[in-house]
Formats: structure tokens, sequence, C-alpha cells
């Protein structure tokens, strides 16, 4: 951290000296209520039936870093119910994860994105088993700024010119904040990057979505080892932008709309936009588990995805600023061993907001 201050000091930058805070405790808009709707989505969710016979073992995740508080929270929760039960969780990434579970240094993989079915395919070769993809939950990533950066949102373009190499999609390298707007108050204080290994899931979706097929730029770009650490900068230092989840937000950095191309205005990512897919960089949060010869999830597994669809799960990840799957993505042998009330169709919530207006494009 010392070489990247000096080096921000000698380019004449405005960057602050300050440490980086140390919280990771996602949140979700700085208020303590939760929506109505939200309570009502959450509310939507089968109630956790008990288990007749008790559980025993332990279940090792390994995988997206994005994914690994969630998911650890909710293994204490679970853990309450079933003491004898250990779920364990290594974050490292989403390609790590994948390729632990191909190793047979964990039982499921924990990935923030759609895997290929290469990838699917790999592991089944690699393992003799099948192997299938569960939903947990969704997530985006989002581009950060300092709370006190007022832009307004950023085009696909600008972003390639901001983060790429070469900048395929974009007339021209950006490199000052004037480049962006000239009216903003950075005036030409250097724009300052802040990603992730690109074995991340989140980097590989905005990879996708941005700039396929380059690579980062190197002047003014560092790369931090959790995307929790992405934000803290974002919310340390005036000039940085950063890539990380929704998961991740925090008070004193701000998520700014994306527009990905010129017939569509820019979206902002909230709980709703992400839920219903309309923000471009949304993002399933997976699980990826092996069966066995008859087709079946080991006990401990299935009960603990059963529990991740339950409104306990729900109301855990609700209250940490997390996005709820939609309740059509639901496994079928989930939904089939839940309550009558997991049966329904997974219609939205008659409570959810309707899609607000889009905020103006830059």
């Amino acid at each position: 951290m010392d070489a990247i201050i000096a080096i921000a000091v000698a380019a004449g930058l405005s960057q602050s000296t300050m440490p980086l805070p140390t919280t990771q405790t996602p949140i979700s808009d700085g208020s303590n209520t939760r929506e109505a709707a939200v309570d009502a989505l959450v509310s939507s969710f089968p109630e956790y039936p008990e288990v007749e016979q008790p559980l025993k073992g332990t279940l090792t995740i390994a995988g997206s870093a994005t994914m690994a508080r969630m998911l650890s929270m909710l293994a204490e929760d679970f853990q309450e119910l079933h003491p004898n039960a250990k779920i364990e969780v290594n974050q490292g990434g989403s390609s790590r994860g994948i390729e632990a579970l191909k190793a047979g240094r964990g039982d499921l993989a924990a990935v923030s994105r759609n895997l290929t079915p290469e990838e699917i395919a790999a592991i089944e070769k690699a393992t003799g088993k099948r192997a299938v993809v569960i939903p947990v939950g969704r997530d985006a990533v989002c581009v950060y700024v300092n709370a006190d950066n007022p832009v307004k949102s950023l085009t696909r373009e600008q972003l390639n010119g901001i983060f790429a190499l070469t900048h395929n999609l974009s007339d021209t390298m950006v490199m000052r904040w004037s480049d962006i707007d000239p009216s903003l108050p950075m005036g030409g204080a250097w724009v300052t990057l802040y990603v992730l290994d690109p074995s991340h899931g989140t980097m590989r979706e905005f990879i996708s979505h941005v700039m396929p097929g380059e690579r980062f730029q190197t002047s003014m770009c560092y790369q931090q080892p959790t995307p929790s650490a992405v934000v803290n900068a974002c919310c340390a230092y005036p000039n940085a932008v950063g890539i990380s989840s929704f998961l991740n937000q925090q008070p004193r950095a701000r998520m700014v709309p994306v527009q990905m191309s010129a017939d569509r205005p820019a979206v902002e990512p909230t709980f709703w936009t992400i839920h219903r897919g309309e923000y471009p960089m949304t993002v399933p949060l997976n699980l990826v588990a092996l069966t066995d010869a008859s087709g079946a999830l080991s006990p401990l597994a299935c009960e603990w995805v059963r529990y991740l669809w339950s409104q306990s799960a729900a109301d855990t990840v609700a209250d940490m600023g997390g996005v709820l799957p939609q309740l059509e993505a639901m496994p079928e042998f989930v939904r089939a061993s839940m309550p009558t009330r997991a049966k329904v169709s997974g219609a939205a919530s008659p409570s959810e907001p309707a899609a607000p207006a889009a905020p103006p494009s830059k």
C-alpha cells in the first residue's frame, strides 16, 4: 500500500493517504428497515421443515469470494439447527472452486457466475460423477466510485476505455476524470483502478461484458485480494473506480448506473433490478454439487440446499443486503420436499415494486 501511495503522490494525484477501512460488513441501503416488498418476497419462501433423522458430517465448500460471507453466515445458522453437522467455507475465486471440486478438495463449488458447458463436462470427466448446478441467489457485477464522486453513469465504451489495455470498444483510452466529463470536480485527476484477479467470477463476467478478449491496463491499476478490499479502496480514495459485487457494498462507496448500449438507458444496480435481471451485469450465485451413482446428492448436501431455499435463509440474505433468487429457479427436488407453500409457481410477490424510471445516461 505504501508503494501505491508513493506512485500516486509522484503522479500528482489527489488520492487520500488514509488507511483503507477494515470493515467488511455488507449493507443494504444504509437503513435498518427493509422494504415492505422485500419482506413480502422473503415470506413467500417456504419455512424450513424439521428433519426426522439427525445430520452429521462435514461439507466443504470452495470457491467464490463474493459468496463466502453469505455462505458463512448461513452455515452458522444451519449448524445451530444441526449441531453435529459442519459447513466449511473456503474462498479463493469461482474458477479455483471448480478446480478444487475436480481435484476432490471440496464437496461443493461456489461459483458467482454462469458455468460454461465445457466447465461442466470437465468436472464430470475429472470426477466420473454428474455435476449439478444449483442456483442459491443473485448478485451483480458493479462499478464502484467514492461516495462523493458525482459521475451520473458510465457507458460500456467508457468502461472499456477506463479498464482495457487496448480499449477495442472505445475510440480513446480514459485516463483522467475529465476524459469522462469535463464538468466533474475531479478535473484532470487520474482515474485509479481497483480490480480482482481475473480468476474471480466477478472479473470474468465484467470482462465478458465490457472488454471481451482484452486485458486490464496496467497504468494506475491495482489488484486487490478480495471483493471487499476493492470497495474499501473506493471508500477511501476520491479518484478510485473499482469492480466488485453488489453483496460487498459499503456506505462510503457508490454503485454507478451502467449503460450497455445506445438504445437502452443506464440501469442502476438495486435489489429489484438485480432480482428481475434488468441490470445488465446480473449474475447467478451457484453451488455446483456432485451426485452419487443413483443421481442423488449426499444427505448433508441435500439438506444444506433445502435450507438455502428456506424462509430462514432468505431472511438472513435480505438482512445482509443480498438479492434473493426467483422462486421459479428453486430446484425440483427442493420444491418436492418442502411444505405445500413451496409448491406454488414461483411468481413474483404481488407487492413487488414496478421497475423505476432509469437514471439519465451520461
